[in-house]
């Protein structure tokens, strides 16, 4: 019996509910095209999102704006250092590969990613503002 509620509590602690989550906003980026030309994109107020840490190397979206977030963090593995975590990974979305990088504080996150089988893009860079909300 002893097991079982232990087993019940790392379970319960460990999930996004009791996790370490961070609200984040877009605060615009930068593409590369085939050409060398950089684009800055700008901020978008309606972009936002919400993640959670999930042990031990995982990121889950709890409410996004995008439905490609979820989809793009499935695939990061995460590292933390201190109160800061790397994210990496490699996955293929629509025919087009992706290796991402993300780094996340109590305060921003820097994504980038370099990509291969896109016919007009070579690299992306993306910026949000964030804040811990748990």
């Amino acid at each position: 019996m002893r097991y079982v509620l232990l087993s019940i509590f790392i379970i319960l602690v460990s999930s996004p509910s009791f996790s370490m989550q961070w609200q984040c906003q877009s605060a615009g980026g930068w593409t590369l095209d085939t050409q060398g030309r950089a684009t800055q994109l700008p901020s978008d107020p309606n972009d936002n999102f919400i993640i959670a840490f999930v042990p031990p190397n995982k990121m889950q979206i709890l409410q996004s704006t995008d439905p490609l977030d979820p989809e793009m963090y499935k695939f990061l593995s995460w590292v933390q250092q201190g109160n800061v975590f790397h994210g990496t990974g490699i996955f293929t979305m629509g025919g087009v590969t992706f290796n991402a990088s993300e780094t996340l504080t109590d305060n921003y996150s820097t994504s980038t990613a370099i990509v291969t089988g896109h016919p007009e893009l070579l690299a992306a860079m993306g910026r949000n503002t964030c804040r811990r909300i748990q």
